[in-house]
């Protein structure tokens, strides 16, 4: 398999992880356009606690525990306080470009670990995106959650007769897909591009933002 595949499908399961969150919250009624804030956050969080402790397993495990963090931030604001999405979202990427450029700092380089797992060449997380996509598709599509999940989104009030709470099940949805973003910043800072410079990412979180327009 040429490089050039094996470099394209690996930057596909980056977007295709992230993009994946921002559909899933889409549809229950939230926008978050800060997809890049939140990968930034996740991805540098967890390329620190790699580095820092040699494990793989620990920097994804902080880096999709941020990105919950975020999502529920997202919601606070978006959901409870019921302010404009738009802005909390560039609120968030704006955090994300500010805050990480201060604390990534002093890691600025090579991750350093053993190279990370692949299978006939590709990395594992390309499996794992294609895994995710038809997950998401089965939970929202053929699952009483699913229905609930886009009930909201689609028309709040009737669902809110129905008995389906929309507060909760927007708050779900905003973790779920904060969990996920923040997997895909992880994915890229310690599996695709494994050295942290300044904003590292360069767009990559408003191209997976623009995917999930173009999807819709």
């Amino acid at each position: 398999m040429s490089n050039l595949l094996i470099i394209s499908l690996a930057a596909a399961a980056v977007f295709a992880i992230a993009a994946l969150g921002e559909l899933l919250e889409q549809r229950a009624g939230i926008l978050n356009v800060g997809l890049e804030g939140v990968m930034l956050l996740s991805g540098t969080f967890g390329f620190i606690v790699a580095k820092t402790s040699g494990s793989y397993l620990q920097g994804f495990l902080v880096a999709i525990l941020t990105g919950a963090l975020v999502g529920l931030l997202h919601g606070f604001f978006s959901i409870t306080l019921g302010s404009n999405q738009v802005v909390n979202g560039m609120a968030i990427w704006i955090l994300g470009f500010g805050l990480t450029t201060y604390i990534g700092y002093p890691y600025t380089g090579p991750l350093g670990l053993a190279p990370f797992p692949t299978i006939g060449g590709l990395p594992v997380f390309f499996f794992v995106a294609l895994a995710l996509a038809v997950g998401i598709w089965f939970l929202l599509y053929k699952t009483h959650l699913g229905l609930k999940l886009r009930s909201v989104g689609e028309d709040p009030s009737v669902a809110e007769a129905s008995g389906v709470s929309v507060t909760a099940m927007r708050y779900l949805a905003v973790v779920l897909a904060g969990m996920l973003v923040g997997l895909g910043g992880a994915v890229y800072s310690l599996v695709y591009n494994p050295v942290w410079s300044y904003n590292y990412l360069q767009g990559w979180g408003f191209i997976a933002l623009a995917l999930v327009f173009f999807s819709l």
